[in-house]
């Protein structure tokens, strides 16, 4: 069973259009899963001893848009330094920043990879998005990366570091480089 944040399941819960894409999402769901755990058996071999952990998998197109609305409010937060809101409207605005663990940059609804069950953001050994990302992460996601690419079978979907800044902790699930077919 891949639980509550692995599944795609409820195609109308999701706003998934058709079975065909739900089941979809969850073959992509089933890969990532895979090579996470492949990966975090792969580090141990290498004696590399890292803290793995998956923030954000799937998310429906609501969950995105909220997401989207979150981060334009603090955009906007930000442009007019606060004069547009009032003190208690700015730190709600704030703390579900945090509590989203929201970086620079957030897709527009129907355009995240993490809609179509081929997006993951993982936190490796602590580093997170924008200004915690430093050049100690870099290194780490680097070397990270480079165990994915290596030691994979280039037919079989594997994750690879997006390197996108402000959503530096983004992988997406890629076959032979590419975005796997997310199409029903």
């Amino acid at each position: 069973a891949l639980g509550p944040r692995w599944s795609a399941a409820s195609v109308g819960q999701f706003g998934l259009t058709r079975w065909c894409e739900a089941g979809k999402v969850n073959d992509n769901l089933l890969r990532i899963q895979t090579d996470l755990n492949w990966l975090r058996g792969e580090l141990l071999f290498l004696h590399e001893n890292r803290t793995i952990v998956a923030t954000s998998i799937f998310r429906p197109k609501s969950y995105q848009a909220h997401l989207r609305e979150v981060y334009d409010k603090n955009d906007l937060l930000e442009k007019h330094q606060a004069t547009l809101y009032r003190c208690d409207e700015a730190r709600v605005v704030l703390g579900e920043m945090r509590q989203h663990k929201l970086g620079s940059e957030v897709a527009n609804p129907g355009r995240s990879p993490h809609e179509r069950g081929y997006g993951v953001d993982l936190v490796i050994d602590g580093c997170g998005n924008g200004k915690n990302f430093t050049e100690r992460c870099r290194q780490i996601y680097t070397s990270v990366n480079s165990v994915l690419q290596r030691t994979r079978n280039q037919h079989v979907p594997t994750l690879m570091w997006q390197e996108l800044p402000g959503d530096e902790v983004h992988f997406n699930l890629l076959q032979n480089r590419r975005i796997v077919n997310d199409g029903c």
